[in-house]
């Protein structure tokens, strides 16, 4: 019964352990892409189109991040 325990113990602790390593890619993902929007949106020569495509990313970019840190 304890061998069991401790294998389901193990278990949990790898699931939860993988679990917050998704997590931090996912914001590590969502924050290098701000970065790169950001960085695009101080050229002067782009297109007005795609200065609206950025913003509107930058701002979806924004709420995903809001979500992954928990702040709603």
């Amino acid at each position: 019964m304890k061998d069991k325990l401790e294998e389901y113990n193990t278990r949990e602790a790898l699931v939860q352990f993988r679990h917050k390593a998704i997590e931090r890619q996912k914001i590590s993902n969502y924050s290098g892409e701000y970065d790169r929007v950001r960085g695009m949106l101080q050229q002067s020569m782009l297109p007005s189109e795609t200065v609206k495509r950025l913003k509107d990313r930058e701002d979806e970019l924004k709420k995903l991040g809001a979500r992954a840190f928990g702040i709603n």
